[in-house]
Parts: structure tokens; C-alpha cells; sequence
């Protein structure tokens, strides 16, 4: 039997909104019969912690069959091992002022054909990381991107994301990586 790996799995669409309503431990049992094992999660909101062997793109494509089978719309799956998240949380952020910008983390399925960080720019965002499929950024918190950069990723850079506010994604990477010792 291949061995399994850890694996942290940002689930989009996840009760954040009257669609894709669930409870996190049925969210379990859907990851469980798509072959995932020792599965949990941290807030309601689909990020979730589990191990599977196999391919990245496979185990997302197993889970978000199960979703869509389930009745789930558009509840694309991004996975990161534990270790890609701890690099992730250690690299250096630009300075920001807290009470005028929000740091949060957009996570995309694959990586988009084009990359433009010019729309965020403009609006006033900071862009604090960016590689294949993860945007870090800080954005103003006077509601000029209404719910995060996750809306303009997929309609300008044509790639379905999922958006986690920093502390959020803080968390993740800390609870990954002691569930990974």
C-alpha cells in the first residue's frame, strides 16, 4: 500500500453562504469515503486536515467528487502538505498599517495562465507574496474588495480559489504542522 501523506485541504464555498451548507463532521465522513483517513478540521469553514497517499491533483479531484456527489456547488478543493504551509507562514510580510489593512491568504487550484496584481494594486492592496497558487495580500478594509481577492482571481486570472484571512491561515499551518510530528 502507498504510503500516505499530511495534508491540509482549503476547501472553497464552505458554509460561507446558503449553499454548501454542512456540518464539519459529515464534511469528514465525505473526505473519509474519498479515500482520505484521520481526518478533522479547524473552524467551520472547510479547512481540513487529513492523510492519503497518492497524487495532489488525485486526492482533490477523489474529494471533490465526493462533494459534488453530495450536492456541493463549486466546492474546489486546494491542498497543501504541512510543511508548505509552515514555509508559507515564515516568509517575511510587508509592513502594514492593522488599522487599514487586512492580511489574507487567496489559495488557487492550479496555477492561473496570467498573473496580473495591477486591479489590486490600484485599489490599494499590498501584495506580500505571490507564487503559482497562492496570493498573500492585504487588503483595505473599507470594503473596496467586498469579501477578498477570491472573486477577482477567478474571473480575471480564470482559476478557481478560496480565500482565508491570515490568522486564519496562521492557525491552519500551526495545527498541520503538530497533527504532521
Amino acid at each position: 500500500m502507498p504510503r500516505s501523506e499530511r495534508w491540509v485541504a482549503f476547501i472553497r464555498a464552505i458554509n460561507g453562504s446558503p449553499h454548501n451548507r454542512i456540518r464539519m463532521v459529515e464534511l469528514a465522513e465525505l473526505l473519509t469515503e474519498a479515500g482520505c483517513a484521520d481526518v478533522s478540521w479547524h473552524i467551520q469553514t472547510g479547512n481540513m486536515f487529513f492523510a492519503a497517499p497518492g497524487d495532489r491533483d488525485d486526492i482533490a479531484e477523489a474529494i471533490e467528487g465526493r462533494l459534488h456527489a453530495w450536492g456541493m456547488r463549486r466546492a474546489d478543493v486546494m491542498l497543501r502538505t504541512p510543511q508548505e504551509l509552515t514555509e508559507l507562514v515564515r516568509r517575511p510580510l510587508p509592513e502594514i498599517d492593522p488599522t487599514r489593512l487586512e492580511m489574507a491568504a487567496s489559495f488557487m487550484r492550479r496555477p492561473p495562465d496570467v498573473v496580473d496584481t495591477a486591479w489590486f494594486t490600484e485599489r490599494g492592496c499590498v501584495i506580500g507574496h505571490l507564487d503559482e497558487t497562492v496570493l498573500v495580500m492585504a487588503s483595505p478594509k473599507d470594503g473596496t474588495l467586498r469579501g477578498g481577492g477570491n472573486g477577482v482571481i477567478e474571473q480575471r486570472w480564470k482559476v478557481a480559489a478560496t480565500s482565508r484571512w491570515w490568522g486564519v491561515v496562521e492557525q491552519v499551518a500551526a495545527k498541520a504542522a503538530a497533527l504532521d510530528t
